[in-house]
């Protein structure tokens, strides 16, 4: 298990937030965004419900025990973001004791703000790769990885972006509008 000083370099490093995973416990939620607002709230609130926190962000989370910074694998290709969230929870999701597996997907990138014209697309890429392509690899680990008998709840936080239009929020609006719909569509699961 790295350090807490290993962070930056190891962007995948996991630690544990709150109290460590035990055994005892048979509810797993994994939280995006982790490193302040909402995500933070939730990540804090499970804890002290007892369930077993994974938190996923790009900078440290303050909670400091079981976080993946994603800071450098977010600008990979698609292929290597997935082999790491699945190298980093597949063991966790897999877990036989699990009776219920929640995932939060709070994760988003608003620095694209501004006219469409102006948005850089090394940004851009990042921003769908932020707020859109991990939230859905995410559901698609949890949805394949859950044990059968597990209880699966995916909440995708969103923002009135998503549902209509606000001058400078052109990328932004789209990331969120993409998530929203991929959420709909796995609804009926």
């Amino acid at each position: 298990m790295p350090r807490r000083s290993d962070l930056q370099e190891c962007p995948s490093a996991i630690h544990r937030l709150g109290r460590p995973m035990s055994r005892h416990s048979n509810r797993l939620v994994i939280v995006t965004g982790t490193s302040s607002g909402i995500g933070d709230a939730v990540a804090r609130r499970k804890i002290d419900e007892g369930w077993s926190v994974i938190g996923i962000a790009r900078r440290p989370s303050p909670l400091a025990a079981l976080s993946i910074v994603m800071s450098r694998s977010i600008s990979q290709p698609p292929s290597a973001l997935a082999g790491a969230l699945e190298r980093a929870l597949g063991s966790a999701i897999r877990d036989p004791a699990l009776v219920r597996i929640g995932l939060v997907n709070d994760a988003a990138d608003p620095a694209l703000l501004g006219p469409l014209e102006r948005a850089d697309p090394i940004a851009t890429q990042r921003a769908y790769a932020i707020n859109t392509l991990a939230p859905i690899v995410l559901a698609g680990l949890v949805l394949r990885g859950a044990p059968r008998t597990a209880a699966v709840r995916i909440v995708n936080v969103s923002s009135g972006a998503a549902v209509a239009a606000f001058t400078g929020l052109g990328t932004y609006g789209g990331t969120k509008a993409a998530l929203r719909m991929a959420g709909m569509a796995m609804a009926p699961r």
